[in-house]
């Protein structure tokens, strides 16, 4: 290994194989990310409210939508919808056995509902901005779904425009917050071998996946690229100059990440984007590059080539 990582020709065949690889895979990750791209995101994105922040200030007592509801003593789960959506979500739960469960409850932004279900009209969204369903900025009431717990704590909610397909999210989320598992491929041997890379890249999944409000994976990518892509410049220039690899390469890259979308962490503490927060690597600005997420993913691919070409000319560590 220490031979292929440091002798001409193999090693170079490594480096572009890493290239190669980020390149599928971080490609085949936009591609899914633009598939699942949904009615409410938003036109604005830099003021789009991730799902990271969501979890803000949860759990909190769920205000009450109607006597006896939510039921002490029972999960239950309030769906919040537009007038529109309702028949199918009505279709979608008279299959699902969700209410084997927990207690459901429809709230609706005009009329509509579900035969069997209880339902609420919530016309202002008094009661979805009560349980803290943010607004789309492109329009229209919140539309999505909270999980109360049997103490009567609102513990999960998120935005989701297409509640209908995703019942069995729902009931997952009735068991608790969303997990990012560790992944099972990874040995014990590799562990040993690479503990900073495993870490590294499992902080990487945790914010990928935490980012769960509507058009979420929006944020991840801008952020990590143009965190990741900094860092990378700035590690090609250290290898070149020292003539040797920086060591722990990926916290590198994860530290430029969290450099990038540090305002995010601020927000949760409850400070509201604001333009100067550009000096974290243009936090706001970045939004509004065109072309977006791919122009930032053809800059982190030459940010990396520009690193991998550094580390070839470098000597071995």
């Amino acid at each position: 290994m220490e031979s292929a990582l440091t002798d001409g020709p193999p090693r170079r065949r490594v480096l572009v194989a890493v290239w190669l690889a980020a390149v599928l895979g971080f490609g085949s990750l936009l591609a899914l990310a633009r598939a699942a791209e949904s009615g409410l995101d938003d036109p604005d994105p830099a003021r789009q409210r991730p799902g990271i922040l969501d979890a803000g200030g949860l759990p909190q007592p769920a205000p009450s939508l109607a006597a006896g509801l939510p039921r002490p003593g029972q999960p239950t789960v309030v769906f919040f919808l537009r007038p529109e959506d309702a028949p199918g979500l009505c279709r979608s739960l008279a299959g699902a056995a969700l209410e084997q469960r927990a207690q459901l409850v429809v709230v609706v932004s005009g009329p509509g509902g579900c035969d069997g279900v209880p339902t609420v009209n919530d016309g202002p969204a008094g009661l979805a901005d009560a349980y803290g369903l943010p607004h789309p900025r492109s329009g229209g009431d919140p539309v999505g779904y909270a999980v109360v717990d049997r103490d009567g704590r609102v513990r999960y909610r998120t935005l989701d425009p297409a509640v209908a397909d995703n019942l069995a999210e729902v009931a997952h989320d009735l068991t608790g917050p969303a997990v990012t598992p560790a992944p099972s491929a990874l040995s014990a041997r590799s562990l040993r071998l690479c503990l900073w890379c495993a870490a590294a890249v499992m902080a990487e999944v945790g914010l990928y996946f935490s980012y769960r409000g509507h058009d979420a994976r929006f944020h991840w990518f801008t952020h990590f690229f143009v965190g990741a892509s900094a860092a990378l410049v700035v590690m090609a220039v250290v290898t070149a100059r020292t003539g040797r690899p920086v060591p722990y390469p990926l916290v590198w890259v994860l530290g430029g990440h969290l450099f990038a979308m540090a305002p995010d962490l601020a927000f949760m503490a409850g400070r509201a984007h604001q333009r100067w927060m550009d000096v974290f690597l243009g936090h706001i600005s970045s939004h509004y590059v065109a072309g977006r997420n791919l122009n930032w993913y053809g800059v982190f691919l030459v940010s990396l080539a520009a690193y991998l070409v550094a580390l070839d000319r470098a000597g071995p560590r």
